[in-house]
């Protein structure tokens, strides 16, 4: 992002047109003098890592629907924010925010250890975020058509250390169009990782013009069951049912002169409206709630 708070509008604008489920946020540039109040949204929760207002720091929205754990064992020198989705009748899947400011050396060696921690034999990962690792080579992508790292010989040797890590754990690498494109240069910096790519329905990037970087994203399978919704069933109850009662009621019924009516489907409403009345008072209707 670039520095959240001023862009914070943009922000909020996007997640309410959106309507997405979790929002990820790299160099948020905050610190402990700005509220969560000046930067929330409405209807998500906030987690947020700071580092200064001079650098990094990452910033998750939630949707308040959503329940979740959040997860800390990662090594501090990774900006991160990571948490389990926890939704109904499904496994928790685990989802996070990563963010890897240029020039550090260590970053996927801090992060090969911390994710052993993750379960990624059995548990499913999207981290998105912003890795500083050029994917681009001669602004060619180094990903083949189904995403994985191809077997050229001029990939860089940081690449090449990437390509080992997310191999070792079986992940895939979305996002194989330019992330930030400048006058001089492409480059393709930000990245989603699943051990699961046959639950992403669609990924991919989009302009916004609030930074510098494109925004990316992906859409998932999984569905969120609605709680404190009910089935109900509507039925006539018949126990005081008398058929010579609603007899009686219909002959007792007056109904006015129809062609005097400015339209057939006005007396058909009314005609209905007086049958109805009559029927419900035999047999009234009821609704239940069904298991």
């Amino acid at each position: 992002m670039n520095s959240l708070l001023p862009k914070t509008d943009e922000v909020r604008k996007i997640a309410k047109c959106s309507n997405a489920s979790v929002h990820g946020i790299t160099e948020t540039k905050l610190d402990q003098s700005i509220h969560n109040e000046e930067i929330s949204n409405d209807g998500y929760n906030l987690i947020r890592k700071d580092r200064n207002r001079h650098g990094g720091g990452v910033a998750c929205f939630i949707k308040n629907n959503i329940c979740f754990n959040e997860i800390n064992f990662f090594h501090k020198d990774i900006e991160n924010i990571l948490f389990d989705i926890l939704l109904p009748k499904s496994k928790p899947f685990t989802v996070g925010v990563m963010y890897c400011p240029p020039g550090q050396n260590n970053f996927l060696d801090l992060l090969k250890e911390d994710f052993d921690k993750l379960n990624p034999e059995k548990k499913e990962l999207q981290i998105l975020g912003d890795f500083n690792i050029n994917l681009l080579i001669n602004g060619k992508s180094i990903l083949d058509k189904k995403n994985n790292f191809s077997d050229s010989n001029t990939l860089t040797q940081l690449s090449r250390h990437y390509k080992e890590f997310c191999s070792f754990f079986s992940l895939s690498q979305l996002i194989g169009t330019p992330t930030r494109i400048t006058c001089n240069s492409s480059t393709l910096l930000d990245h989603i990782l699943t051990n699961a790519p046959h639950k992403i329905t669609n990924s991919g990037t989009y302009e916004t013009g609030i930074s510098d970087h494109d925004f990316i994203f992906c859409t998932s399978k999984t569905q969120i069951t609605t709680y404190n919704t009910h089935n109900y069933v509507y039925f006539r109850c018949f126990s005081n049912y008398l058929i010579e009662n609603l007899e009686n009621k219909l002959r007792s019924l007056e109904f006015p002169d129809y062609s005097n009516f400015d339209s057939v489907d006005n007396a058909y409403s009314d005609f209905i409206n007086r049958l109805i009345t009559a029927i419900d008072s035999c047999a009234p209707s009821r609704k239940k709630r069904t298991k």
